[in-house]
């Protein structure tokens, strides 16, 4: 695949119900090759380990993956790529200028001033692996999630993401940079390939202050200042 201009979308999205969901591509989308080295890296010095549910609960019948919290890496290790070799800034960089065109492009009311809380973290699927259960990004210990990052690291016929109640599916194809609200309006989970393996980096974008509560309302009584 030839690499795609920035923010161009593959196919229109008219549809009411598709107002927020947005598929952009990286600049360059031989970064996700740096990125898969990166993980492929980290795979063999034994730091991944197996897929969590929004509950942090290993079950394979919701959630088959592999994942690597980008974090939990130890820094200078003589064998790990850096940030800067991986690719793992560009594409951070890449995340951080779609924002405000995703705002202009979905004609947001509300544009959130946002922040990255937490690195992005490296999902593997092997064939017929998945997040085969429902489920959105804000919820549990994550309910703070604003806007979803999902970059699909190689290509998967037939194993892209699925939106309910959208009828809509988002192909799986390398450098593909899909956005959509992590809130419940958007609950989502992969199609299944059977004969291929699928590599994502999902990110999460969050507010970057705290919600005031309006002027002359008291918190209620244990509500921490400055959250509702």
């Amino acid at each position: 695949m030839t690499s795609a201009a920035v923010g161009v979308q593959e196919s229109p999205q008219t549809d009411m119900h598709l107002n927020f969901i947005r598929e952009y591509y990286l600049d360059d989308i031989g970064l996700c090759d740096k990125l898969l080295n990166l993980f492929q890296t980290a795979r063999r010095l034994g730091f991944t380990g197996p897929g969590r549910t929004g509950n942090f609960q290993v079950n394979k019948k919701i959630k088959d993956s592999e994942d690597l919290a980008v974090e939990s890496l130890p820094p200078n290790h003589p064998e790990l790529p850096g940030p800067d070799a991986s690719g793992f800034n560009a594409v951070m960089r890449q995340f951080v200028d779609f924002i405000p065109r995703y705002y202009t492009d979905v004609d947001a009311a509300w544009r959130q001033d946002v922040e990255f809380k937490n690195l992005p973290h490296f999902q593997y699927y092997k064939p017929g692996g998945g997040y085969h259960a429902w489920h959105t990004d804000a919820a549990g210990g994550s309910v703070n999630r604003h806007l979803v990052f999902l970059l699909y690291l190689n290509d998967v016929p037939g194993g892209g993401t699925e939106f309910k109640g959208h009828d809509y599916v988002c192909e799986a194809k390398k450098g593909k940079v899909l956005m959509f609200p992590a809130n419940f309006c958007y609950p989502h989970r992969s199609q299944i390939s059977e004969t291929h393996e699928k590599y994502i980096l999902t990110g999460w974008a969050t507010p970057a202050q705290p919600r005031q509560p309006a002027p002359g309302v008291r918190p209620m009584p244990g509500m921490a200042p400055g959250r509702r």
